[in-house]
């Protein structure tokens, strides 16, 4: 009986030096490292200092000197077989200030179209620009848009 129990108690610790359940100690070990990472990733993200925002500054940047070059392609379908095509640039930039009908500080906005024979670009048309507390606006041909708000 002696040597029996003997046989059991050394089979005991065989298996007890082995690992009984590998897997399952790497995943807990893997466990305990993502949730680490991402209580680390949590601490050092939140910041307290955050910086004002305007969002107006990249989408409708009224800045003096300012522009945009467009390629422009003007179709007109005559009739079914007959078109005419325009291809053109159109450029916008911005110009000086002025103080608008409602008394705002408001900004010149310029489309010129380029001549092909004078190599130059033409003013077409002047618009006023101006941002409010919540929107951008946009005046054309004495229409007020609101182009953007925010």
């Amino acid at each position: 009986m002696k040597e029996c129990n003997h046989k059991i108690f050394s089979l005991f610790l065989r298996f007890k030096r082995q690992e009984l359940f590998p897997v399952s100690n790497r995943v807990m070990k893997n466990k305990k490292i993502v949730g680490l990472v991402f209580l680390l990733f949590f601490v050092f993200s939140c910041k307290k200092d955050q910086a004002e925002v305007n969002f107006h500054e990249n989408y409708f940047p009224l800045m003096k000197g300012k522009f945009v070059e467009y390629d422009v392609t003007y179709i007109k379908h005559i009739s079914a077989s007959v078109h005419d095509t325009v291809k053109s640039v159109l450029k916008t930039y911005i110009g000086d200030t002025l103080i608008d009908n409602e008394g705002r500080i408001a900004h010149r906005f310029y489309r010129s179209i380029f001549n092909p024979i004078t190599q130059l670009f033409e003013t077409k048309d002047l618009w006023t620009a101006t941002i409010s507390d919540s929107r951008a606006e946009l005046v054309e041909e004495n229409n007020r848009i609101i182009k953007l708000v925010f």
